[in-house]
């Protein structure tokens, strides 16, 4: 350990040249240009830790696995013999990965005076001396420059917009002139939405479903997007909406307006005729999924504004995560999980956090992540850390559900979540398809049906439309719908053909329904994209087939096809 009590260990710069050096100043940079590569990965991952496969893509992407194993181990212990013995300990490796001792390790980027930088006449370059003949690796470096030009660049621009301020004189010999003193804001303010009066009131019930509808969907805005909801919002990177709702014979009729900041132009509008005799019409799906359709309208026009330079820088990076993360690439969602944990540094929001968490479903559920514990760890870690920092916020609540439920296997805590989330967000569509899910891994399948198909339809036309197709089909499975498990589960192929889940699952329910053609097409369509997916591997309980094992589907064998 060293010795000053309370300070990192090691320090590690990546702004202009990349250098080690111990807390007393002792260079302990290693010589090797791999070994540098992997120090400065660790050091830009916000969690200071990658698997020993990322790492091997990343700098010997040329090369086998066996001797890309071998060359990772080589380059730790040149990275250990760098660091000495009284440092070594601060690089850990284990057979799931590699990283940075928490606390022990201290990154100049992490503390940098990024409004200094922007200051200056030309900025240093990020890992300037850092240089590995990878193209994996280049991309990867590349991408690192870019998004800290980016961070610097908008905080440029908010400086050169920002007007002086004259404060008091500082009593300074000879100087009779007030000091100008620019003011600095340390990110851009997040994009807002004002909720305007209706146009119309025909009627105190009907003031009161605008005024309710307006609410629900300034609430999905918040909850999905860290929206700054807000009657004195300034600025172009804004909307304003209005709700009008007229009530029509039998029937109430609800239109939803969205217009610019200023309310010069109309951007967007929806409406959708509710009856009145079919119970409380708040809770009518029809509204619902209008309130639905609003929100995702919102987002689209809110990123548009918010991509430009004056844009918000959190929310555009969270916003593009979100649409990457359901291309399913993975590279898409390594891609997605750092724009997440950028958004996170510039706007500390919990949702950003619940965000990350989900994205490691894919890792697992998709069966293709090799360090899949480390993934399981850390969906755990982010989606606690969300949850305390936002309790209420009805989409950290079903985000947080679903790992709980799918990923750690805490089917009643995750059920627990959900529940939550719908009753902060009635409308919102993956709490009710994440509570559906949870019912029926505790058993409540009908139950569970009934709420999967609830939040398809809310959800719209939202980038993960397919994945509630997917979850409709199974609990439909569980239920003993065999053929509207077929049905959903061929919707979901035929929008997302790689996604592999439902295309599992149409295998034992094409043989349960003497479907063999079909049966064998989809096997080999599959085995396309997941090489060694067997119905043997689907018993297996580390494998993700959890629904279609509980189904009694699992009697069938390759040797059926």
């Amino acid at each position: 350990m060293g010795e000053a009590v309370g300070l990192p260990e090691l320090r590690i710069s990546v702004i202009g040249a990349f250098r080690v050096h111990a807390h007393d100043g002792e260079d302990l940079t290693p010589r090797g240009r791999k070994a540098r590569a992997l120090v400065a990965m660790l050091a830009l991952t916000p969690t200071r830790r990658r698997s020993r496969s990322a790492l091997q893509d990343k700098l010997w992407s040329d090369r086998g696995p066996e001797q890309g194993a071998a060359s990772l181990r080589q380059t730790l212990t040149e990275i250990r013999r760098a660091f000495g013995e009284r440092y070594r300990d601060c690089l850990i490796s284990d057979m799931r990965g590699v990283g940075l001792a928490e606390g022990r390790v201290a990154v100049d980027l992490d503390r940098a005076d990024l409004c200094e930088l922007a200051q200056t006449v030309e900025l240093p370059l990020l890992l300037d001396d850092i240089d590995v003949a990878d193209e994996e690796f280049e991309h990867w470096l590349r991408n690192q420059r870019t998004a800290f030009e980016q961070r610097v660049a908008a905080l440029k621009l908010t400086i050169a917009a920002r007007p002086p301020v004259s404060e008091p004189a500082v009593s300074e010999p000879g100087r009779s002139e007030p000091r100008i003193v620019q003011r600095l804001s340390p990110a851009a303010a997040r994009p807002w939405v004002r909720l305007l009066p209706p146009l119309t009131v025909s009627s105190e019930s009907g003031l009161f479903l605008s005024r309710l509808v307006g609410d629900r969907i300034t609430q999905g805005l918040s909850d999905q997007w860290a929206i700054d909801i807000s009657d004195a919002g300034k600025g172009p990177q804004g909307l304003q909406l209005r709700v009008d709702a007229l009530a029509v014979s039998r029937d109430v009729a609800v239109n939803v307006v969205l217009l610019t900041a200023e309310g010069s132009m109309q951007l967007w509008s929806g409406s959708e005729a509710i009856s009145l005799e079919s119970g409380f019409v708040a809770d009518a799906p029809r509204l619902q999924a209008l309130i639905n359709r609003s929100v995702e309208a919102a987002g689209h026009y809110l990123n548009r504004i918010g991509s430009s330079p004056d844009g918000a820088r959190a929310f555009t990076q969270a916003f593009d995560a979100v649409q990457r993360m359901f291309r399913l690439d993975l590279a898409e969602v390594d891609r997605a999980d750092v724009l997440l944990g950028s958004a996170y540094e510039s706007d500390p929001k919990g949702v950003y956090l619940a965000w990350r968490a989900y994205a490691r479903i894919f890792y697992v559920g998709e069966h293709i992540y090799v360090d899949r514990r480390l993934a399981v760890e850390e969906s755990e870690e982010l989606a606690k850390r969300a949850l305390e920092a936002d309790p209420h916020n009805a989409t950290v609540l079903a985000l947080a559900s679903y790992v709980y439920s799918f990923v750690l296997r805490k089917y009643a805590l995750g059920h627990e979540l959900a529940e939550l989330s719908v009753k902060c967000n009635p409308t919102h569509p993956l709490g009710h398809a994440f509570l559906g899910r949870a019912k029926s891994y505790l058993g409540d399948h009908e139950a569970g049906y009934l709420e999967t198909c609830r939040g398809r339809e809310l959800s719209g036309l939202a980038p993960y439309r397919y994945m509630l197709h997917t979850l409709c089909g199974m609990t439909a499975l569980l239920t003993g719908r065999f053929d509207e498990a077929v049905r959903a589960a061929e919707i979901a192929c035929a929008l997302a053909p790689a996604y592999r889940p439902p295309r599992r699952s149409l295998v034992p329910l094409y043989l349960q329904l003497g479907e063999r053609d079909k049966a064998r097409d989809a096997f080999e369509k599959l085995r396309l994209i997941e090489p060694s997916f067997s119905l043997d591997a689907m018993r297996e309980t580390s494998y993700p087939s959890t629904g279609i094992r509980a189904s009694g589907l699992l009697n069938f064998s390759d040797s059926d096809l």
